[in-house]
């Protein structure tokens, strides 16, 4: 199964489910597929037994299982190889998916989170994730060893209280200690955790940060974007989190709302320069400037480079 198809899966599992009643043509234009085939959809979801009614003027529901399923939790049981097809499946989305969190924060109510490490936490991370999740438990302080920031090649040790694991294992927060901030470090690039014998001592400043719609977080800045119909539905793809801040006035798509870190918005910017516009936003249109101007100076070089 494709990665789009599981996307469209669970996207219409949440239509089909939401206090907001669509019709089936209503749900194929979101999901741009055919009325068709949402039938078709809804006809598998019988098939598997989960509850399904159909309402006058083309509106399908997913209700409750099946009655003749004796116990429902055992829809939600699955065996070691169906868990390790789930895993990888999943695994296929990116990180940046709400669809992937979300999806794992229910798996997270019904399996205990030692054994969704098993299942979706690749065999080099295990050690990792165990420690931090020892660490969390028994609120110690772990060295980060070797870690590799973002903005440079070097490694670096850091002392932290790590107190939020993600449920997806692709970050922990943690309260640095020497710096007295809290931040959100990439497991990947942790090369060793250390468990360490102390105490927390600062976790009444802990403080899980708050995320945008791009996944970053910081400091808030507003920005208002014009996008393109192309730009607007690659957004929602990549960003799901982002379509609460659309809207759509005299025959263009906008993007309204607050940034925390201009990397994440400025990325999908530079991406789709020829589809967006910035109508608000100085410190996002001086990123971008800075941003394509350094990268046109660094291929230049490289093509002056490769002449010589």
């Amino acid at each position: 199964m494709s990665h789009a198809k599981i996307d469209r899966l669970l996207q219409l599992m949440q239509y089909l489910s939401s206090t907001t009643f669509y019709t089936d043509p209503e749900i194929a234009d979101k999901l741009t597929i055919s009325d068709r085939t949402v039938r078709r959809y809804c006809r598998s979801f019988r098939e598997a037994r989960f509850g399904m009614v159909t309402m006058p003027g083309q509106i399908h529901r997913l209700v409750t299982m099946d009655e003749r399923v004796p116990n429902q939790q055992e829809l939600l049981r699955f065996t070691p190889e169906e868990a390790s097809i789930l895993g990888r499946l999943i695994g296929c989305m990116t990180d940046d998916n709400q669809l992937k969190h979300t999806l794992l924060v229910k798996l997270s109510a019904i399996y205990d989170c030692a054994n969704l490490c098993e299942v979706f936490v690749k065999k080099e991370m295990e050690m990792t994730v165990q420690r931090l999740q020892e660490a969390i438990k028994k609120k110690k302080q772990v060295t980060l060893k070797g870690y590799c920031s973002a903005s440079s090649d070097a490694r670096k040790d850091y002392l932290i209280e790590p107190y939020k694991l993600d449920v997806n294992f692709v970050t922990v927060i943690g309260y640095d200690v020497a710096c007295s901030v809290n931040k959100t470090f990439k497991l990947a690039r942790i090369g060793e955790v250390e468990l360490l014998d102390t105490d927390w001592t600062c976790h009444k400043e802990h403080q899980v940060p708050v995320l945008d719609a791009f996944r970053m977080s910081g400091n808030a800045t507003h920005v208002r974007l014009a996008l393109s119909w192309r730009a607007r539905n690659l957004m929602i793809e990549e960003y799901p989190m982002s379509e609460k801040s659309l809207f759509y006035e005299e025959g263009k798509w906008f993007f309204d709302g607050e940034v925390r870190d201009l990397k994440g918005i400025g990325r999908f910017v530079m991406g789709l320069a020829a589809d967006i516009e910035i109508v608000e936003g100085e410190a996002l249109r001086q990123y971008v400037a800075t941003a394509c101007a350094d990268a046109a100076e660094k291929f230049s070089r490289a093509d002056a480079a490769s002449q010589e």
